[in-house]
């Protein structure tokens, strides 16, 4: 009977040393991860909302990563544009200029105008975004939401092509103050319309570095309340699980000492046993 017993008490010890171990392996791995679901049998439920708000996160930081490269070129763009606008009203203050000038008068001013002009093709075929030209003749599309519907996307507008401004080509047009053949009312005209264009292009850059601005700050809030939803669901309550480390901790220490006592108890009495049945 007492063996019995003793084998019962033995294996009920066994267990709790098991759940006790168990314990202390649980709160041990979540102390080190930080995590308080580091895998979905710890809690199936919150791992596939830990999931999904994961799948949002790293949409949301593509985004934000695409936001602000849009917003570095749209920049680029925008200053090119100004840059340009005002270079195309300075060619034009140049020609009212030459229509009440001396013919040499006019052929300074004629090359001064040439020398803006020059700039002016400068900035539209040179300027870049790492190798690629800004000023293209598709634009661009941003990708600047998580999702792919097309609140998603914006469009920048940036073609400098003759069909894009009246007409107006600044890879070939040719200032002319002094020829005979020159029209000074008539590039007036052509240069207070290309400055209009430029200025309407400027705007739409300026329309859509303000919406970029506006994505960018809503989506970092949107990120960080989904960093913080999620944090709630699977961050381990360090407080908690050091608690629980040290009581599973004490336990497992007690169990195995009262193991320990009951195997001797349990040799003892088999020693009895023998000395009994050897006299």
């Amino acid at each position: 009977m007492i063996s019995i017993s003793n084998q019962s008490q033995t294996l009920s010890l066994l267990n709790a040393l098991k759940k006790a171990t168990d314990m202390t392996n649980k709160s041990a791995e979540r102390l080190s991860s930080g995590y308080r679901i580091n895998s979905a049998s710890d809690d199936p439920a919150g791992y596939m909302i830990a999931s999904g708000l994961t799948k949002q996160i790293r949409g949301y930081e593509a985004a934000n990563q695409n936001a602000v490269t849009a917003q570095s070129i749209t920049k680029i763009a925008e200053s090119g544009f100004q840059s340009m606008s005002d270079a195309a009203l300075e060619i034009k203050s140049l020609a009212l200029q030459a229509s009440s000038a001396t013919d040499e008068e006019k052929v300074a001013l004629e090359a001064k105008a040439k020398s803006i002009m020059d700039q002016m093709r400068s900035i539209k075929n040179s300027t870049k975004y790492g190798d690629t030209s800004v000023y293209t003749k598709e634009g661009y599309t941003f990708q600047v939401g998580y999702t792919t519907d097309e609140y998603s996307k914006l469009s920048l507008e940036t073609s400098c092509e003759a069909e894009d401004l009246h007409d107006f080509d600044i890879d070939s047009y040719e200032v002319d103050f002094t020829s005979e053949d020159a029209n000074l009312e008539e590039t007036i005209e052509t240069f207070d319309q290309l400055t209009d264009d430029l200025n309407m292009k400027t705007m739409h850059a300026a329309n859509v570095s303000t919406s970029l601005d506006s994505i960018i700050e809503t989506q970092e809030v949107n990120y960080s309340n989904i960093v913080e939803a999620r944090s709630s669901i699977v961050d381990a309550d360090i407080a908690y699980e050091m608690s629980e480390l040290v009581k599973s901790e004490i336990m497992s220490s007690m169990v195995t000492a009262l193991i320990q006592q009951t195997q001797s108890m349990n040799a003892n009495l088999l020693l009895g046993l023998i000395s009994g049945v050897a006299r």
